[in-house]
């Protein structure tokens, strides 16, 4: 009984000195999450760190080498499926350098999931303690969505430097998605010298696939009439930007929605015609079709690469596991990374609803995007 009470009572000091669930106010959150990204951006250092990425259910690991300076950032995979490969990020252009030495086009950066911090002045930043990274003193963080969703990014911050020694993320289901954690620092390394930019480095992207930053008109012009937009989004998001898509067989536009925390994206697509789908089947893929299609083959191999970074196209690609709510008929089901999708016919186009949400929210956001002008609600399937 004694050592009990004397447990709690160390617990009860420790969290009463160091704060431990303590929610910061929005001046402190702001303070706390820019001298992290201030630091990322300043800091000079080398280390070793452990990488995990969630790919389709299953935590993939591997080990690394970094060496980071202002604008540069050079990552070596020591183990894993990268293993010998080079990940060099320099002034907003990123390239990989295989084994063989030859660099090649990359386009999703050094870092697992973007490697970004949520800055959003409406987030909840608690602090969670103290302890120890990479032989250094850390404040522990946790910042989560407004609505204390499960969805959630934990930093551990040094205490000297606010450098993120470690830094996870997690998805609406509370499910582990990406993880860094330096297993030792050095910041009196010598900076990363740079180096020539080949041909084949690309302005960094933070999202996978064939997607462009576009204005509404363009989207307007894609899908032949006007966008069709949420009556609805969950408190908090915002839009944050209108892409375009380009597969093989048509253009899909993207209107992009975040809290800061979780994503919030409306795809719509112009259903094709009678004909476009029997030239198609039949494949008869000249002119424009031949050349979407070869950009396609052009972009798969970026995107099988890519996978661990949780892009745009593999909230997509993953396996329906038959989540379809009864009489309602609609596409619903868990994707490889992100969360749920909802999709539907609106008259002549396909609308899917996909993020970091319960499907309760998705289907939210869905019954309140209008159906064009002209036509009705038919089935949903």
């Amino acid at each position: 009984m004694y050592r009990r009470t004397a447990l709690l009572l160390a617990v009860l000091a420790t969290c009463t000195i160091f704060g431990c669930g303590r929610r910061l106010t929005p001046e402190q959150s702001r303070e706390v999450l820019m001298g992290v990204r201030q630091a990322r951006q300043r800091a000079t250092l080398e280390g070793k760190v452990a990488i995990s990425i969630r790919v389709r259910d299953k935590l993939v690991k591997a080990e690394a080498d970094i060496k980071r300076a202002p604008g540069i950032v050079h990552l070596q995979y020591e183990s894993g499926r990268f293993a010998n490969w080079k990940i060099i990020e320099q002034n907003g252009m990123v390239w990989r350098v295989g084994p063989d030495g030859k660099p090649q086009t990359w386009e999703y950066g050094v870092e697992p999931g973007g490697g970004g911090l949520p800055m959003r002045p409406n987030l909840k930043v608690i602090r969670t303690g103290g302890g120890r990274v990479a032989g250094r003193q850390v404040d522990s963080y946790k910042v989560e969505a407004p609505d204390g969703g499960r969805a959630r990014v934990e930093i551990a911050v040094d205490r000297e430097t606010h450098y993120p020694l470690r830094l996870s993320r997690y998805d609406a289901r509370g499910q582990l998605v990406s993880e860094s954690i330096y297993e030792s620092v050095n910041y009196s390394a010598t900076a990363p010298k740079p180096l020539p930019v080949p041909k084949v480095a690309t302005e960094r992207r933070h999202d996978g696939g064939m997607r462009r930053s576009v204005g509404e008109q363009d989207l307007v012009k894609i899908l032949g009439g006007p966008l069709l937009k949420p009556g609805y989004v969950p408190e908090g998001f915002q839009l944050r930007g209108m892409f375009r898509h380009d597969t093989p067989r048509r253009t899909l536009a993207e209107m992009r929605y975040s809290d800061g925390l979780r994503s919030l994206s409306i795809v719509q697509v112009k259903r094709p015609s009678a004909e476009e789908r029997r030239k198609w089947q039949q494949g008869q893929t000249g002119g424009q079709w031949e050349q979407r299609r070869q950009q396609w083959q052009e972009g798969q191999e970026k995107r099988q690469e890519g996978q661990r970074n949780g892009g745009f196209w593999q909230r997509f690609s993953g396996r329906q596991q038959g989540e379809r709510a009864a009489g309602r008929g609609q596409g619903m089901w868990r994707s490889g990374l992100r969360g749920h999708v909802v999709r539907e016919r609106r008259g002549d186009r396909m609308v899917i609803v996909t993020g970091d949400l319960e499907p309760p929210q998705l289907q939210k956001v869905m019954d309140s995007i209008p159906f064009p002008a002209g036509s009705k609600p038919t089935l949903r399937f």
